[in-house]
């Protein structure tokens, strides 16, 4: 079975039947497409972490004016700003560390490089670990909930239903 995982730069409808896609997980907002089946895996919902030394007086989640001056850790999304004006701060950091990926941001918040912002669901295991600690308060941005696209015409493929139960229960333990 081909899948495509969280193809961002797909069209607006990837294109299953050319490229031999069963099912793809995509980051977005529908609608995606009439002829696609869509479902929902879990809500988007970005939270600021660090290592647990950023909170060493136990002060979790921070003060805004706190959150403002720690040094902020960039992912290829970038959401910092938004997440900042979201909490009606300005960001006072001198120190900021710009990475293509999220899973970069999260080594490096766990390294102790500065604070991240990233889904909550990507770092479950983490925050449970004591790796990270949630340092602010959490955002629900609204564009960014994570969905299974197929085409309808595999609604009765065995195989494509189990993968999309499968996702479906991982997604649930993460969150």
């Amino acid at each position: 079975m081909n899948h495509a995982a969280n193809r961002k730069s797909m069209g607006p409808d990837p294109s299953f039947h050319s490229d031999g896609i069963d099912l793809a997980v995509r980051q977005g907002a529908p609608p995606f497409g009439a002829s696609l089946d869509v479902t929902l895996l879990f809500k988007q919902s970005l939270i600021a972490v660090a290592a647990p030394k950023f909170a060493d007086k136990g002060d979790t989640p921070l003060d805004p004016g706190k959150l403002a001056k720690m040094p902020k850790i960039h992912d290829a999304h970038d959401q910092w700003p938004s997440y900042l004006s979201y909490l009606g701060i300005q960001d006072q950091s001198y120190r900021h560390l710009r990475l293509s990926q999220t899973s970069l941001a999260v080594d490096a918040a766990i390294a102790g490089q500065g604070v991240a912002l990233v889904s909550q669901f990507f770092v479950a295991h983490d925050l449970k670990a004591g790796r990270l600690i949630e340092v602010g308060s959490a955002w629900c941005e609204g564009r960014g909930d994570f969905y299974v696209l197929m085409p309808r015409t595999e609604k009765n493929n065995e195989t494509v239903i189990k993968v999309v139960n499968w996702l479906k229960d991982c997604s649930a333990e993460g969150t």
